[in-house]
């Protein structure tokens, strides 16, 4: 049995250039503008990091018990959490206040 790695795993870095790569092998996806999150789930519970490392799990309550909640065992994921607002685009201020929900 594999041992679960609980501390934080550094992201890779996106390589800028000019203009996306062609071909059947790409696939592309929007950049919504929102938190960067890595997700472990352990046994002992839920823990939230920013993309620079920071623990974040008290900030996001409601994201960490939507983590905890998944089917399945122990866990690490990456994600992006975003906030729409009414105009349909992303928010990271809306975001921020809904943190404390």
């Amino acid at each position: 049995m594999r041992k679960l790695i609980t501390r934080f795993i550094r992201p890779c870095a996106p390589t800028l250039r000019g203009t996306p790569p062609v071909g059947a092998e790409w696939a592309h996806e929007i950049k919504w503008d929102g938190w960067r999150l890595q997700a472990h789930r352990t046994g002992s519970g839920v823990l939230l990091y920013s993309r620079p490392g920071n623990d974040i799990s008290k900030r996001f309550p409601g994201v960490a018990e939507a983590v905890a909640a998944l089917p399945g065992g122990d866990l690490i994921t990456a994600s992006s959490s975003l906030s729409m607002i009414s105009t349909g685009r992303t928010s990271t201020c809306s975001a921020d206040a809904g943190r404390q929900r």
